[in-house]
């Protein structure tokens, strides 16, 4: 073991350590006393012959450091004149250091086995498990851990969540959401993790990650580890392609319903995403972990209706809010924020000072992103010691601030390029970024005409891993928020600024940038809203956008190396049509035959920049009436563009609304015959996705009264049946009893100033 012990535990943990370490090696029963309390002893041991040991512990950097401290700690050793005194440290000592320390303090250290330095430390603790057990921040943090999240080739996203479950062990505190989140993942092989903003889902699922790789806590809890765990925040298509039976994997889709709104998701996201689940039941050693705020998984639910079959998704829902963090837990998770982000002392007895941590702890609008925003961005860069707890606590008054208020600091151009980042609502190229960007600068700076490339260059530096992460994929530079909840306070000071509202909407590049945050109502949170006085506005932008077509969607896939790709995906004007109609409902009542007025026959018939999907949807959607389409000429163009099962069955849904003379065709014998060749070609693409293709099959048979499908449907219940046998042949892994290692469940005062006075100096 080579544990860096000053890194991975705070002062309070290293001292609760050392008590605990030398209790189990030399059968003692050393008492802990904060710092301050009691003369400078960390530790004490009084025997029933009145003689005393007293144990210090120092958590410092190198031996330069800690002999300083120590030289002015023997004087207060003299004054105690105990019967044997030792020092436990995370400083490397070497023979000559130890000799130094015992002339130091001689008679009361006995012998070197009495000064335990880093390694002396790591060899003791390789004979108590238990001990290294109860402290996780040390074998979670380990490399061999680490190693595990990549030990294959994936895709580029893991890899940088990998370093976020790293950061996050440092800071977490376990609470009751683990327990429960880790049950239900257990017991059906997939959890929801939901909860409003910056409670801490993503945290949460982070840790279940963490542990469930960790050969130590499967060992604790009777259960085998994972070797692989996989993320995306993007479609759970990235997931299945990785899916490798034999191996324990874990996958982690995070909102995965949307960020800031409810997004429809991939195709057939829906029985994709319930296909999966099933997937992970059937082999019995993959886990699926999802999060989504919960307001947005209410609006998902009620889109998708089969994900509230058989209780669906709520089967194994676990809601994280913040009656599941005690007080003692708030306490924790500020503690370890202060230590974590090496706050300067004058700054943290601020904190200190009248016990002021109490009002952080106690305050109403307490949540670990306040804490992690306040602290992670180095607030106290900004202010003297004496308004350091001021500030802090404005921003709980006002959480909105911990964004806003780094917000108003930045330049005016740097506000506006992230506005229109905001516009854009999502992952997008770097690249289409800068140029929408340089368009809306260009309108709204006319003098500039455009944005000198070093002045762009400052303002990207300024941004980057503050409000926003830049990444590399396979198709270039992609640029994305820092947080979620950026985009939220973006999008509420977007709604509250009616001039830079009418600017952003006004001078939008990309046609996506009209329905990134924009609505013609308040329907769904964190939405700008178009008012009536913007109807004009908004008509001239989407024309100019419609003209001049651009569209900065951006996708993410996996390739067969696992490699990530993020490249162009642009939204097709079908598409965006559809989206007009969802969208902006409101505002086209007020406007009738606007939408019709963009459908003509040749973007209906296009068959290579048009999906077949997208204009079956927008005909289901308009009054075609208003449109001038042909619609003997649509029907043939569609009927011979079917290739795949689901082709078939979006156009054998669409037929009774868009065309009701061709019901006959839909019951015939002839589209019997192309619906089998569709699902026989499809069939060796989605041998995968078995029930899918099942699914979409039986739908059919609704439609079509000579469709059999028979052998493919017994052969589909025939997999089913081995499934079921494979899953029944399986022992059910037991979950032990989760035991409290991680702090006392008291949440008296005491104990909290007990904690906080660790860090006194």
């Amino acid at each position: 073991m080579n544990y860096d012990f000053r890194n991975l535990l705070s002062a309070f943990e290293f001292e609760c350590f050392s008590r605990d370490l030398i209790n189990a090696h030399w059968g003692l029963d050393l008492s802990s006393f904060a710092e301050g309390r009691d003369g400078g002893i960390d530790l004490r041991y009084t025997s029933n012959k009145g003689k005393t040991v007293i144990v210090q512990a120092k958590r410092y950097k190198d031996f330069p450091e800690l002999k300083a401290k120590l030289i002015k700690e023997a004087e207060k050793v003299k004054k105690l004149n105990p019967e044997r005194y030792m020092i436990s440290t995370t400083v490397d000592l070497t023979a000559e250091n130890k000799k130094y320390i015992i002339a130091l303090f001689n008679p009361y250290i006995k012998n070197e086995r009495d000064i335990l330095g880093k390694q002396d430390l790591n060899k003791i603790l390789a004979f108590h498990s238990d001990i290294e057990q109860r402290y996780y921040k040390l074998w979670l943090a380990s490399t061999s851990v680490l190693f595990n999240i990549l030990k294959k080739d994936i895709i580029n996203w893991t890899s940088f969540e990998r370093q976020e479950i790293e950061d996050t062990v440092k800071t977490y505190v376990m609470n009751d959401s683990f327990e429960e989140a880790l049950t239900k993942l257990i017991k059906n092989r997939y959890v929801v993790i939901s909860g409003v903003p910056g409670i801490g889902k993503t945290t949460l699922a982070r840790m279940l990650i963490a542990n469930l790789l960790s050969s130590k806590f499967a060992q604790q809890r009777g259960i085998a580890a994972y070797e692989e765990f996989y993320y995306t925040d993007s479609q759970i298509s990235d997931l299945a392609s990785v899916m490798n039976e034999g191996k324990r994997q874990i996958f982690f889709f995070d909102d995965f319903m949307g960020r800031i709104s409810f997004e429809e998701g991939e195709k057939n996201f829906d029985s994709r995403i319930k296909m999966f689940i099933k997937a992970c039941q059937h082999y019995g050693d993959k886990l699926l972990i999802l999060t989504t705020r919960e307001y947005i998984l209410q609006q998902g639910l009620a889109r998708y209706a089969c994900f509230t079959e058989d209780e669906g998704l709520e089967l194994s829902k676990c809601i994280v809010d913040m009656g599941k963090y005690t007080r003692y837990v708030k306490a924790e998770i500020l503690y370890n924020h202060l230590v974590a982000n090496e706050i300067p002392q004058l700054y943290i007895d601020a904190i200190l000072e009248d016990k002021n941590y109490l009002k952080l702890i106690d305050h109403e609008n307490y949540s670990p992103r306040i804490i992690e925003r306040f602290l992670g961005k180095k607030t106290h860069e900004y202010c003297i010691p004496e308004k350091y707890f001021e500030t802090v606590l404005r921003y709980f008054d006002h959480p909105d601030e911990v964004w806003l208020d780094a917000f108003k600091r930045l330049s005016n151009i740097a506000r506006e390029a992230l506005l229109v980042l905001c516009t854009m609502n999502g992952i997008v190229m770097y690249n289409d970024w800068k140029e929408a960007y340089n368009y809306f600068f260009s309108k709204v700076h006319k003098e500039a005409n455009y944005l000198d490339d070093q002045k762009w260059k400052e303002v990207v530096k300024m941004l980057q891993d503050n409000f926003i992460k830049i990444g590399k994929g396979f198709y270039g530079h992609y640029v994305d928020f820092h947080n979620p909840g950026v985009c939220d306070v973006l999008t509420r000071y977007i709604n509250k600024s009616p001039e830079m509202k009418k600017l952003l909407l006004v001078h939008a590049y990309y046609v996506d940038q009209i329905f990134g945050v924009f609505r013609d109502d308040r329907r769904m949170c964190y939405h700008a809203v178009v008012p009536r006085d913007l109807y004009a506005c908004f008509e001239m932008s989407f024309d100019r956008c419609w003209n001049n077509y651009k569209s900065c969607n951006t996708i993410l896939f996996q390739g067969e190396r696992g490699d990530e790709y993020y490249g162009p995906n642009p939204r097709s004007r079908t598409e965006s049509l559809y989206w007009l109609k969802i969208d902006y409902e409101a505002m086209l009542s007020d406007m009738p035959g606007y939408l019709e007025s963009k459908i003509t026959q040749s973007l209906m018939t296009d068959s290579e920049n048009e999906k077949l999907e997208d204009q079956l949807s927008l005909l289901e959607k308009i009054d075609i009436h208003l449109t001038s389409l042909d619609v003997e000429e649509l029907f043939e163009n569609y009927k011979s563009r079917l290739c795949e099962g689901f082709d078939c069955y979006n156009f054998a849904s669409s037929v009774e609304k868009v065309f009701p003379n061709h019901l006959g065709y839909i019951k015939s014998e002839d589209f019997c015959k192309i619906v089998v060749e569709c699902l026989k070609d499809q069939l060796p693409i989605i041998r995968d996705q078995i029930d899918e293709l099942d699914s979409t099959a039986k739908e059919l048979c609704k439609y079509n009264p000579f469709l059999e499908y028979e052998q493919v449907i017994a052969e589909i219940e025939k997999a089913d049946e081995e499934y079921f046998d494979y899953i029944e042949s399986r022992a059910t892994e037991s979950i032990d009893e989760y035991e409290e290692y991680y702090g006392p469940s008291e949440e008296d005062s005491w104990k909290i100033d007990n904690l906080f006075s660790s860090i006194k100096q």
